[in-house]
This record gives structure tokens, C-alpha cells and sequence, in this order.
């Protein structure tokens, strides 16, 4: 599930819609969590749908570690990527917000972090300072540290801001989490949900 403070605008024909903050969304906020409304698809699943479903699924699904497809069933389907995303995804069902997200910014994340498979390469025009202008798997073990550290800034917050979407994490994701990247773990004391 997507924060609630989020709304569905369209950019452009190239880029499509995307997913902006209708208030500011403070570093540290978990901007999205697995819900259980999202559906799961095994690669088994995948493999025996009709050719019409493989762009669907290359849009609207992210991969998980084990190859399934996650299909979002809300606006985070529409999230768009960037070389200097602003909110990253960790390895336990939730992104967090990697930095100050103002009121109107638009919520991003980088696609490499989303299990893409060797094959898998797309050409990015994201216009980020740092765009590395073609996205593949390898950016997942070239950019792992740089992300890790991007993820533990989100972290060290997120005990001081709302978490609106909290009471969506599985039992023990947060403190795992934290624990992955170095950072004390902390019940966040402000409005839960």
C-alpha cells in the first residue's frame, strides 16, 4: 500500500502517470508496504499466462528475491524510477523515504533494486544528475553499498515521523531492517496509523 497522502497525475505521453506527495512527506516515512490486497504470482503462474499479460507485468509488478511478481493493486504500481530515487526499498516488504519528499514532489524508486533479471535492461531518461541512462541487474551489486547507506539515512528517521502504513509490516521487519543497516532499533513514537 501506498502512503495515504498520495495522489495518481499524469506527467507526460512518454513517462505516463506517476505518484506525487499531496503533503510533505518527511526522510524516514515508510512511503509503501506489502499489502495484503497485492497479489502474488509464482514464476510458475507467470510462465503459463497468455503473451497478452507480459507487458502488464513488466509495468506493473515488481520481482521478489525468490522470482515471484508482485502485482500492487493500488497507486504504487504507477511509482516511476529514478537514478536518484527518494524512496528505496528494502529487503523486508516496505520502501522508506530516503529524503524530504515536499508537498507536489513526485515518489521514486530506483527499478534496479527490484530483482531485475540478468537479461533485463531498460534505457533511463530520468534527467537525474546522476542518471546512469541504462538500467540492468549489475546496478544491484555495483550500487549495493551506495543504496545500503541511502536506506540507513531513511532508517535513523524513522522513529521521529508518522508512519501511517506501520501495522502493515510483518512481525519483526522493522527491527530486521534496522539491524541490516546498522541502525538502533526504535518502536516509532509518532501516529502509527
Amino acid at each position: 500500500m501506498i502512503h495515504p497522502d498520495t495522489v495518481l497525475q499524469f506527467i507526460s505521453p512518454e513517462i505516463g502517470y506517476g505518484v506525487f506527495a499531496t503533503r510533505p512527506i518527511p526522510q524516514g516515512t515508510i512511503t509503501w508496504a506489502h499489502d495484503p490486497l497485492d497479489q502474488i504470482l509464482t514464476p510458475d503462474q507467470v510462465r503459463g499466462m497468455p503473451e497478452i499479460y507480459e507487458e502488464p507485468l513488466a509495468r506493473y509488478t515488481y520481482r521478489t528475491p525468490e522470482g515471484d511478481h508482485i502485482l500492487l493493486w493500488d497507486l504504487a504500481r504507477f511509482m516511476n524510477h529514478s537514478c536518484s530515487p527518494n524512496c528505496m526499498a528494502t529487503h523486508y516488504g516496505f520502501e522508506v523515504a530516503v529524503r524530504d519528499i515536499p508537498q507536489g514532489g513526485e515518489l521514486t524508486v530506483d527499478y534496479a533494486t527490484l530483482y531485475m533479471t540478468p537479461e533485463e535492461s531498460f534505457d533511463c531518461y530520468c534527467r537525474a544528475a546522476e542518471c546512469r541512462w541504462k538500467i540492468s541487474a549489475d546496478d544491484a551489486e555495483k550500487l549495493a553499498d551506495e543504496w545500503a547507506g541511502r536506506i540507513q539515512t531513511g532508517l535513523l528517521r524513522i522513529g521521529e515521523v508518522d508512519q501511517p502504513l506501520l501495522h502493515l509490516l510483518r512481525d519483526g521487519c522493522l527491527q530486521r531492517a534496522c539491524g541490516d543497516h546498522g541502525v538502533p532499533y526504535q518502536l516509532p513514537l509518532r501516529r502509527l496509523f
